[in-house]
């Protein structure tokens, strides 16, 4: 039986360049252009991490994809002209001493274009 999911993973690059650690608790990121793929991005990051003080290093991150919305996506692909702009944003919970707080990593911010021609109908 082929699976209804498939959990792709990867890792990003993090630093904190402050004097004091900080703790993320988790690690989001929403796909916008592909909710009918059935991308979801929460949580990303499946344990908490402590980054110290003036440190880099990567977290590993998980994804899902649902293979059961795929076919939604693509009708929705092909209706705009087999094209799908997909953006990924990213935010991060992080603890502090006063409370948890909700940090927007625009920076990681990604788009990109996936365009077919599946009908043969584009040829230059």
């Amino acid at each position: 039986m082929e699976p209804k999911a498939h959990p792709p993973s990867g890792s990003l690059p993090v630093s904190n360049a402050f004097v004091l650690g900080v703790v993320v608790l988790s690690l989001a990121f929403l796909v916008f252009g592909a909710v009918a793929a059935g991308f979801v991005g929460t949580p990303a990051l499946e344990d908490e991490h402590r980054l110290e003080a003036e440190t880099s290093t990567a977290l590993d991150l998980t994804a899902t994809i649902d293979h059961d919305r795929l076919p939604a996506w693509w009708a929705t692909h092909v209706e705009n002209d087999e094209v799908t702009e997909f953006r990924v944003e990213f935010d991060a919970d992080v603890a502090l001493p006063t409370g948890t707080v909700t940090v927007s990593l625009g920076e990681l911010e990604h788009v990109e274009t996936v365009e077919t021609d599946v009908w043969g109908e584009k040829r230059a």
